[in-house]
């Protein structure tokens, strides 16, 4: 799958973060696949702003790279709790429902994106993309 993020690190609201240096850096290193570094930096955003929905869905991306499904559906759920409408997070939390088996549940990520996106967005064609191949 190709790595897509959002390139706000803005809320729902438009309050942006003191974090945006912080998930640059993170996004670079995701970019390189250093993602057990990557989740370092994360963590301490999540911690000092934890409604930052980005950064929580960042923290999902790179847990679910290292293996982590149980810690990356957390942080994808924190994500989707702060912002439902998270395209990232959806799409990535689908390719998570499609790890573990629940097709059923990657099938509803894409119904949601697909209300979101009614023209058509990078995260309806990875997931279902991801869906297809399966």
């Amino acid at each position: 799958m190709a790595l897509i993020f959002s390139a706000s690190t803005a809320t729902a609201a438009g309050t942006y973060y003191e974090s945006d240096a912080e998930l640059k850096s993170a996004k670079k290193l995701l970019y390189q696949e250093r993602y057990t570094e990557a989740i370092g930096i994360l963590k301490d955003t999540v911690a000092s702003e934890p409604d930052n929905a980005d950064a929580w869905n960042l923290l999902g991306y790179a847990e679910r790279k290292t293996g982590n499904l149980k810690q990356s559906a957390v942080a994808y759920n924190k994500a989707l709790g702060i912002n439902p409408n998270h395209k990232d997070a959806l799409e990535y939390q689908g390719e998570l429902f499609l790890m573990q088996g629940d097709i059923a549940a990657a099938q509803e990520n894409l119904a949601k994106l697909q209300s979101l996106c009614p023209n058509g967005c990078e995260q309806v064609d990875m997931l279902m993309e991801a869906i297809a191949s399966q």
